[in-house]
């Protein structure tokens, strides 16, 4: 249910471009979301949407890792798994545009900024704003289906099975660059409690059932979210083709360099690169076998993340913080952001 807690509307998003200015816009259409407390709902309190300046998802989203490293650290959770390849092969835009050797680094760029930005509005918006947004992402998807390459088994983006894959893995991705990357503040990064770790997967679970999951099946512990991994260990493997494509993809971006996107795209790229080694030693031991990364190399990743926990202060120190984060959400995301942060600070 939405937060209805009291809290003031808040000013510290002043200025920014109109909900409705198409530049500030980099990853939905129409018209942007409304910042969580600013309109009132039906119980004449403020509507601060499914999650609110309480949860423990508000805190974890905030983290100035998550926004420049989910889309990576998400890709490396999916990027085994039969279902999320076939959908990659057959419907991502810049997937099947690179067949036509017409995929270049901007395509490239924006696919990442249009994919940190999706859960955003859901998150920090309001109700309305999170309905909203729910509501395209499932009609956007509903005719991603067919037949897995090379097998006479189905998939369905819009299915169960993958939005329920595709809700955990987001929802992992943010909480493991959480506990393992720096907060503001701090040089070394802090795990939640146990009870925060499952709040947290509690909390989310609303997000699962906007984007369609059945909640029968949704977990919502840290134990639930790891038996769900083991019940669908057997559906890792590469698919006929994928390999090939993505070799594919990486020869049309570099044949189609001259395509580069300015300074926003390098600035995304360049920090996409850099926390690329980081990325793979965030992700569990098990997802690692699962892209063929052997185990002698876990101990090595664990020493790199270590030393590279000062590279990391960057993202935490404003206002460059700030600058990072929009250029992989946007200004729409940053003012959403500020508008949730603020409300935090309130309600501490």
């Amino acid at each position: 249910m939405p937060s209805t807690a009291a809290h003031a509307a808040t000013s510290r998003s002043a200025g920014m471009p109109p909900r409705g200015d198409a530049k500030a816009r980099i990853w939905r259409r129409g018209d942007g979301a409304t910042p969580a407390g600013q309109r009132t709902g039906p119980d004449g309190h403020p509507d601060y949407g499914y999650f609110g300046p309480g949860s423990v998802t508000w805190k974890v989203f905030l983290h100035p890792s998550v926004a420049p490293m989910i889309v990576l650290v998400t890709a490396l959770l999916e990027g085994s798994h039969e279902g999320l390849q076939a959908v990659e092969i057959n419907h991502d835009p810049v997937f099947t545009k690179s067949k036509r050797n017409q995929v270049d680094f901007d395509d490239t760029v924006k696919r990442i900024q249009r994919t940190a930005g999706v859960p955003i509005p859901i998150i920090f918006g309001d109700t309305a704003s999170a309905d909203a947004l729910a509501a395209h992402l499932r009609h956007y998807h509903r005719n991603m289906k067919g037949v897995i390459p090379g097998t006479d088994r189905p998939y369905d983006a819009q299915g169960p099975a993958l939005v329920l894959f595709a809700h955990v893995t987001i929802m992992h991705a943010a909480l493991r660059i959480y506990e393992n990357t720096p907060a503001p503040g701090r040089l070394i990064p802090r795990r939640l409690p146990k009870a925060e770790r499952d709040q947290f997967f509690l909390e989310v679970k609303t997000f699962a059932e906007l984007m369609g999951a059945d909640p029968d099946t949704v977990p919502v512990t840290s134990e639930e979210v790891e038996a769900y991994y083991d019940s669908i260990e057997s559906e890792y493997r590469m698919v006929k083709g994928f390999v090939p494509g993505g070799m594919r993809f990486a020869l049309s971006v570099i044949r189609n360099a001259r395509g580069f996107g300015g300074l926003t795209a390098a600035a995304v790229a360049a920090i996409t690169l850099v926390t690329a080694v980081p990325s793979v030693a965030v992700v569990p031991p098990k997802v690692r076998r699962h892209l063929g990364i052997p185990r002698i190399a876990d101990p090595v990743l664990a020493l790199l993340l270590r030393v590279a926990q000062p590279a990391f202060v960057p993202f935490t120190l404003e206002p460059l913080a700030r600058e990072i984060s929009r250029l992989f959400i946007g200004d729409d995301g940053i003012t959403l952001g500020e508008n949730a942060r603020e409300l935090m600070e309130q309600s501490a």
